[in-house]
């Protein structure tokens, strides 16, 4: 009986397989369909295509494709964050505090914190810049993070609990580790200006 169970779910993990690369292989064959009958269209039947799109998927195909900009987005930007280059690092942090502050800003947020629950990648940035010039690149990103609207508590909105948690231990843990740093750094002359 056991080695007939276990045959039947072999088979049933191999025919399982099957339909994902079924499907992986359909999905490729019409993303190339696609592509090439978008090559030959022009402009207007570009504009057209996109609007009819933009209806029949609606909104949530939008936000798949948003999330999915921003997991790219937000691994650029740690990245970034990380170089020894001020410019790159500099730049990097402007962009994602710009992006905090856009209409979707909520949602990069979010995804953020999901995805680094102890914000690890800004406590680092914090310990490459520390005592060196940039540090306040990487405090004004911790502190448009800790500001923004979309991580402060709501007892209504469960999603926000979370985030909000996070962030406040977060916060707690820059303020008993940090705060050496960010009396020096509001001291500093490069962060007056």
């Amino acid at each position: 009986m056991k080695e007939t169970s276990s045959s039947f779910e072999g088979d049933c993990l191999g025919d399982a397989l099957e339909m994902e690369d079924d499907k992986a292989i359909h999905r490729e064959d019409f993303q190339k369909f696609e592509t090439d009958s978008l090559l030959d269209m022009g402009d207007e039947d570009l504009d057209t295509v996109g609007a009819d799109d933009d209806e029949a998927l609606g909104k949530e195909s939008s936000k798949l494709v948003v999330k999915t900009s921003y997991d790219a987005k937000l691994r650029e930007l740690l990245r970034n964050i990380h170089s020894p280059e001020v410019k790159i690092y500099s730049q990097a942090s402007k962009e994602f505090i710009r992006l905090l502050r856009s209409d979707s800003g909520g949602e990069l947020l979010h995804q953020y914190v999901q995805a680094s629950p102890l914000c690890s990648e800004l406590m680092e940035a914090w310990k490459l810049r520390q005592e060196k010039p940039g540090l306040m690149y990487v405090q004004s990103l911790i502190s448009v993070i800790l500001d923004h609207p979309d991580g402060k508590y709501k007892s209504h909105d469960i999603g926000r609990i979370t985030i909000s948690r996070r962030l406040d231990k977060f916060a707690r843990s820059i303020i008993e580790t940090k705060q050496e740093d960010i009396y020096t750094e509001l001291n500093n002359k490069e962060t007056k200006r």
